[in-house]
């Protein structure tokens, strides 16, 4: 026997499978295999820098300045200035010196605040694993395959492993991959997210020097369409 509706009850068909179909497509993204070989990505991440580190336990954080940022980011918490002279200098106290990178070293010094030696530790996996995500994401809008993508960053990781040191250096390095993902995506149609550069600019110009070498990826992808070129495997189609 079929039930039907009534002249005054909304028909249930459309909303009961409206209902199922949203949560069913978010689940289908989240467990994706994209997602999955993401996610190995940052294990594999964590892995090789608790191995290579020996962040385990004792937590030893790679480095030559981790701890002079850190203090200089706790002076700026306790004090709400940004230091203009040298303070930590043996031979030249009071120099001249304005702490470009504050933003940096203010993160740092809330992640020791926060756990100590376990918390600089743990900001360190969160950045390198952040990185390499950001290098997954770029090389599969690149090359239009998320596989690939993941072998690419995969083999890339050995490289990264010399540049994971807790400075505001590591925190260019992720500003500028993130970079790279914002101008591949407006180049494939997603305009919107170029009003997204001038924010994270904003951000890195007070975190790392590293910000020119972004402005210079940014000027060479705006000449790069100015028109059509191609030699070999190398094109560049003009902007529209």
């Amino acid at each position: 026997m079929t039930e039907t509706a009534g002249p005054n009850e909304p028909a249930k068909t459309g909303a009961a499978s409206t209902a199922w179909n949203i949560p069913g497509s978010f689940l289908r993204k989240v467990f994706s295999f994209p997602v999955f070989m993401g996610a190995m990505i940052v294990l594999a991440t964590v892995v090789s820098t608790c191995w290579d580190f020996g962040i385990v336990g004792s937590a030893v954080i790679p480095g030559t300045d981790t701890w002079w940022h850190i203090a200089v980011g706790d002076h700026i918490l306790a004090t709400h200035s940004i230091p203009n002279a040298d303070t930590y200098s043996f031979t030249c106290p009071g120099y001249p010196w304005l702490a470009n990178e504050w933003f940096g070293e203010v993160i740092l010094a809330l992640a020791a605040r926060w756990g100590g030696l376990q918390g600089v530790a743990l900001l360190l996996l969160v950045l390198a694993s952040a990185l390499l995500l950001l290098t997954y994401c770029y090389a599969s809008l690149r090359c239009g395959n998320s596989k690939a993508g993941a072998v690419v960053s995969l083999l890339l990781l050995p490289v990264f492993t010399g540049i994971f040191t807790m400075r505001p250096q590591l925190l260019g390095w992720v500003f500028f991959a993130l970079t790279l993902v914002c101008l591949e995506a407006y180049r494939q149609g997603r305009r919107w997210i170029v009003w997204f550069l001038p924010l994270l600019f904003l951000v890195w110009v007070n975190t790392h020097g590293s910000f020119a070498f972004g402005l210079l990826v940014v000027g060479l992808t705006w000449v790069g369409g100015w028109t059509d070129f191609s030699w070999k495997n190398i094109t560049t189609v003009r902007w529209s």
